[in-house]
């Protein structure tokens, strides 16, 4: 949104060129723009070009605002995304005609911004042709707005032409010296190249500009990991980390793990000299959350949390639990936030996520009722709603919501399989069959196999349903998610030693939340054995939740 309303501001303060028109719908279309109601500026625009066909500026701004989607308003507010074009690509394209048709030729502002705009317009469909006939064409009007070299310099570097980027980013720097794009689109140039000291030579330049320029750092790192000198390179990440740049938790996990290690150790360092400072920890926190440590992430951002209670740490805690089965834990952070708004919608679907995988589905289906109340179109909500009341034993709610979450999105294999299983438990075999038959249809062909095992079963072929699950743990057999499946399905056959070794080998290998195999119904039968019962509790304290 920030980006639309920047560029309207900009063209409305262009708008007094346009004099000669002075008629009531076009100054109330401007006036709508201003006060950003588009649906409005539209409608008094598209007035005025049917009583003034050849007012040009009146085709510019039905152009400028037909660019944004119009239902992506309150969107992109909501989301933070900056730039959302239309649908509806060829009215915009139409207006650009006629606005470069009708405005002056010595109106070189707004022509030049016409050919400006005009090319983004064409980057978005993909036509870089027309998108390098614009900007050229919005240069020759104007030479000197360096924003329009910077574009084509962009373009230029997407295509590999190293040459005539430079060209325009030395045109940049001969425009303003004081330009940091300039010297920062040749660094980049030069890291393209391999040409690693080149490079720094740039971004040394850039720093001497403007020091708090954060992403200076980030491309010296990288040109630093180039010539392997990692103690610089972690130096200029925690540089950027030091002026808050959340692109520098991005472009730390590029790089490989000795470079990590030496940041890891740097953070520590500041956190130390800044012991009252919660950015540092929150630093180590999101670095161990990329590389899949988690219970290290939760440590750090516990401590975060202890010296400054925040919504994005108890954020990122809530998911770091979950991705760790503190599941409790998580649970407990996602009901404090929903304290402060309680009409999140995302945090009411991680509510009942968390509820439904806890064996708690009376509490997670209102919730999940709410949330879809304003995400009707939301498949993998009804998949878990329908595996809410599987737990409940509502079977026929299972397959109304099954079949819904399927309408919405055919190709998951997995709601086939619990449909196939709800309908098998009300002895509905032809229906079972076939949504058994569906998931081997789908998942067949690329033998990425998720749960056709458990299909076979459900049609009654063992011996396929033993060959595709041995294929599956002989190429990865290091997942515990695939010996956790393993478990289930020897555990429905019956063989019953073979589903313990295959549940504990899990557990062995990182599963820890003893929830599922508490309720999962694929041990419905194999629950009630001693054996199993005492491999249960033989890791339920090894896998008990740290109270937070």
């Amino acid at each position: 949104m920030k980006k639309i309303l920047f560029v309207l501001t900009i063209f409305v303060a262009l708008a007094s060129n346009a004099t000669e028109y002075e008629s009531h719908n076009f100054k109330n279309g401007l006036e709508a723009i201003e006060k950003k109601d588009f649906r409005g500026a539209l409608d008094f625009l598209k007035k005025e070009v049917a009583d003034n066909p050849k007012n040009g500026y009146a085709y510019f701004w039905l152009a400028s605002i037909s660019m944004y989607n119009d239902k992506f308003h309150s969107e992109i507010e909501n989301r933070g995304d900056v730039f959302k074009f239309a649908l509806n690509m060829s009215d915009a394209l139409n207006y650009y005609r006629d606005a470069l048709k009708y405005i002056p030729k010595n109106d070189r502002e707004y022509r030049s911004k016409a050919y400006n705009q005009r090319s983004e317009l064409y980057l978005f469909m993909r036509d870089t042709i027309s998108a390098l006939d614009d900007l050229s064409a919005s240069i020759k009007i104007l030479p000197q707005n360096p924003e329009v070299f910077k574009a084509r310099a962009n373009i230029y570097f997407s295509q590999g032409k190293i040459k005539l980027a430079d060209a325009d980013y030395n045109k940049i720097i001969s425009i303003n010296p004081n330009d940091v794009v300039g010297y920062m689109g040749i660094g980049r140039n030069r890291i393209a190249q391999g040409k690693w000291d080149e490079a720094i030579e740039k971004f040394n330049r850039v720093e001497k500009i403007d020091p708090n320029y954060s992403y200076v750092y980030l491309l010296r790192a990288e040109s630093y990991i180039g010539k392997k000198d990692y103690e610089k390179a972690a130096d200029d990440l925690i540089s950027a980390l030091k002026k808050d740049d959340k692109d520098a938790y991005y472009t730390i996990f590029k790089f490989d793990k000795d470079v990590i290690a030496k940041v890891i150790e740097k953070v520590k360092a500041e956190s130390e000299k800044s012991p009252n400072d919660s950015k540092w920890p929150m630093c180590n926190a999101i670095i161990h959350d990329q590389i899949g440590e988690y219970k290290e992430a939760i440590k750090y951002n516990q401590q975060a949390y202890k010296i400054e209670p925040s919504v994005p740490v108890l954020d990122m805690l809530s998911k770091q639990y979950l991705r760790d089965f503190q599941w409790e834990n998580s649970l407990s952070c996602v009901e404090r936030l929903l304290e402060s708004d309680p009409h999140d919608l995302k945090k009411i679907f991680l509510k009942a996520y968390l509820l439904k995988g806890l064996g708690r589905p009376q509490e997670a289906i209102p919730l999940m009722n709410e949330y879809l109340a304003e995400n009707n179109n939301d498949a993998l909500c009804f998949y878990l709603r329908g595996g809410a009341n599987a737990q409940l034993g509502n079977y026929d709610d299972a397959i109304e919501d099954l079949t819904t979450a399927i309408d919405l999105n055919p190709t998951y294999a997995h709601s086939y399989l619990m449909r196939g299983d709800m309908y098998k438990k009300k002895n509905k075999d032809s229906y079972a069959n076939s949504d058994y038959n569906k998931v081997l249809s789908l998942e067949a062909p690329s033998k990425n196999y998720c749960c056709s095992y458990f299909a076979c079963l459900g049609l009654g072929d063992t011996t396929k349903a033993i060959e595709i699950m041995e294929d599956v743990l002989k190429r990865n057999p290091t997942l515990w998610g695939n010996n956790y499946d393993a478990a289930c399905l020897y555990s429905r056959m019956n063989r019953n030693s073979e589903a313990l070794l295959y549940l504990e080998t899990a557990i062995k290998m990182g599963y820890k939340s003893h929830l599922r195999f508490d309720f999962d119904y694929y041990f419905d039968d194999f629950r009630k054995r001693a054996d199993f019962k005492a491999l249960s509790d033989k890791y339920k304290d090894l896998m008990r939740e740290d109270d937070f």
